[in-house]
């Protein structure tokens, strides 16, 4: 998941291409690793300038009505969802996820590469022996005294403070 207008998907655009790149060189991953960016809340024309200016080499589809990121969760960009294939053709199986941007396009690759050999199997009784948790999350200080502090950071930048 990406924006054309999220400044990391804009950093991390050459790093996809090179990662694009060496999955098509490998034999073993050509075919076999697939990438799609989809970009959210964004237009054909936005996509199509993002795509050239880029210069990205992989698909790029949009969803300019957010339903599929709201469907999981409306994550910050960049998002990426590694899904492995069955190859009974059956649904495929999230195996990661990772937010934010990626920092070596080599190593993406080498664990793209291991998760091809990964036994699904196992990753599939992984999945349901998980059990969701609830935590509740209570704020170490009082609405008041965030507002405190707000008030205190304006008005300590020119001294006053005309309206909050």
């Amino acid at each position: 998941m990406m924006s054309v207008y999220c400044s990391s998907c804009r950093t991390e655009a050459p790093k996809y291409s090179k990662l694009y790149e060496l999955i098509e060189r490998d034999p073993k991953t050509k075919g076999q690793i697939k990438m799609l960016a989809i970009a959210v809340g964004n237009g054909d024309e936005e996509v199509k300038e993002f795509r050239d200016k880029y210069k990205v080499p992989f698909p790029l589809s949009r969803i300019p009505d957010l339903a599929l990121h709201r469907a999981i969760g409306s994550s910050p960009t960049p998002f990426s969802i590694y899904v492995r294939q069955n190859t009974s053709g059956r649904m495929g199986r999230v195996i990661d996820t990772h937010l934010g941007p990626i920092f070596d396009h080599g190593d993406l690759f080498r664990q793209l590469t291991g998760m091809m050999t990964m036994d699904l199997a196992s990753i599939e009784n992984q999945g349901r022996k998980t059990e969701g948790r609830t935590a509740e999350v209570k704020p170490i200080i009082t609405e008041k005294e965030v507002e405190g502090r707000v008030k205190n950071a304006f008005e300590s930048m020119d001294g006053s403070l005309i309206q909050f």
